[in-house]
């Protein structure tokens, strides 16, 4: 076909036409290829899905490789995704809660990329949902829509669809929280009825679902950062003896301290009798300069054993995370001046740590570093202050200056395993998580 593509096989047939598998001889690559008669009702729908797709990259969502055209049909070529969709899966297996919690988590990750590009899927449903090898791809983007969009018509999926979109309401991503509810509740009970969740599952799973399929918009949950943030809660609690309680270390600015504070929490910990990692998870390397300097250094399998203490540097994301919970009691990441891509990182720990001076110009920093922590997530109760290399009279000072939270002073030490717990303890001994 057009010179380029082989026919492998016949992937299926729709009302708009038929989808092969195909090869792109140059590359010898695997492609699909969604064959669309121009005469077809739906012709202007699937081009709109594919405008709509090429400027997308995420690994959740099908990439838009090219677009071929003849006289009679348009030729749309994607990226060829393995696996069957989540319906057919669940007509020949339960899928546990376990397994569906971890399904909508990655969910939230491709809604949340979506939603930031202001896109709104409208048709999240089974059918549209490929996992496999514990991998989420969101497909059929057919009823997409972009923000402040109206339609007259009735987009989506009759069950899974919220209620206001089948009137003339505007688009926002609560309507896309709501179908997540729905498909959450249809993978742990089978059904879209709330009522099976009674006495099968956590009260708190049920709140979760409810929040998400509340009648009104205003009451859901209004990102999908937040239903993220709640979802990840109730899996960790349901392991609990065996996922590490992590500390996010973050600076308020440029050489506040912010590493020099995460050693000595590793090492208060660890004189604690805890089982810690220190994690560097900003790319300043300053973590090798400390290998470089330390006395007794061991290495395996990307951890370094550094007089004693477990430190893992920053890789660029060239190795997995995947095993460090079962190790550690405690995981400590030092985030440096923290990305916007890792601020959810940063909510979801147990314990946040903000680094600062106590000068007016560097608690004014802080307190911008704590407004943006506190944009869309509650996490005062578990935020502290240290504020490093201070004077009593200037912490004093920044005490009584009563903006910033749960203030500590971090005496300055040149080897941070000598510092003394006192005071620096509260960071991970008090809970104040709210009832």
């Amino acid at each position: 076909m057009f010179g380029k593509y082989r026919i492998l096989s016949v992937i299926g047939h729709g009302s708009f036409g038929e989808i092969y598998k195909v090869c792109q001889t140059n590359l010898n690559s695997i492609r699909a290829l969604k064959c669309i008669h121009k005469s077809n009702a739906s012709y202007d729908d699937i081009i709109r899905e594919a405008d709509i797709l090429k400027n997308l990259r995420h690994p959740g969502i099908p990439i838009i490789y090219d677009i071929e055209e003849d006289e009679e049909s348009v030729c749309i070529i994607e990226e060829y995704i393995e696996g069957m969709s989540l319906d057919s899966q669940l007509n020949k297996r339960i899928i546990n809660a376990n397994e569906a919690l971890s399904i909508v988590d990655k969910l939230c990750d491709i809604l949340e990329y979506l939603h930031g590009a202001g896109i709104f899927h409208q048709d999240i449903k089974p059918e549209n949902i490929i996992w496999h090898n514990n991998n989420v791809k969101l497909i059929d983007y057919g009823s997409a829509g972009k923000l402040g969009e109206q339609y007259s018509y009735f987009t989506g999926t009759r069950g899974y669809a919220a209620p206001e979109t089948y009137g003339r309401a505007a688009l926002d991503e609560t309507a896309d929280i709501y179908s997540v509810g729905v498909l959450l509740l249809t993978l742990i009970t089978g059904s879209r009825s709330i009522e099976n969740l009674d006495g099968l599952y956590p009260s708190e799973l049920g709140r979760i679902i409810q929040k998400c399929m509340s009648h009104s918009s205003r009451v859901r949950y209004n990102s999908i950062a937040k239903l993220r943030v709640d979802i990840r809660r109730f899996k960790d609690k349901k392991n609990v003896s065996k996922v590490s309680r992590k500390i996010a270390v973050v600076g308020a600015y440029n050489h506040c301290g912010a590493t020099h504070s995460a050693w000595i929490l590793a090492r208060v910990l660890q004189r604690k009798k805890y089982r810690v990692l220190l994690q560097e998870k900003n790319d300043s390397k300053e973590f090798f300069f400390y290998i470089k300097d330390a006395h007794k250094v061991k290495f395996k399998g990307g951890i370094y054993t550094v007089d004693g203490l477990d430190i893992m540097p920053f890789y660029d994301s060239c190795m997995t995370e995947a095993n460090l919970s079962d190790e550690y009691d405690w995981i400590i990441c030092d985030y440096g001046v923290p990305d916007k891509e890792h601020l959810l990182e940063i909510v979801m720990a147990d314990r946040i740590c903000l680094v600062s001076g106590t000068k007016s110009y560097e608690i004014e920093k802080t307190v911008e570093l704590k407004n943006t922590l506190l944009t869309d997530m509650d996490v005062k109760w578990k935020m502290y202050t240290l504020c490093v290399f201070s004077s009593m009279n200037d912490f004093k000072r920044a005490v009584w200056d009563r903006r910033i939270i749960n203030p500590i002073r971090v005496a300055y030490e040149t080897r941070p395993e000598k510092y003394s717990i006192k005071g620096i303890e509260k960071c991970f001994e008090e809970n104040k998580e709210p009832k």
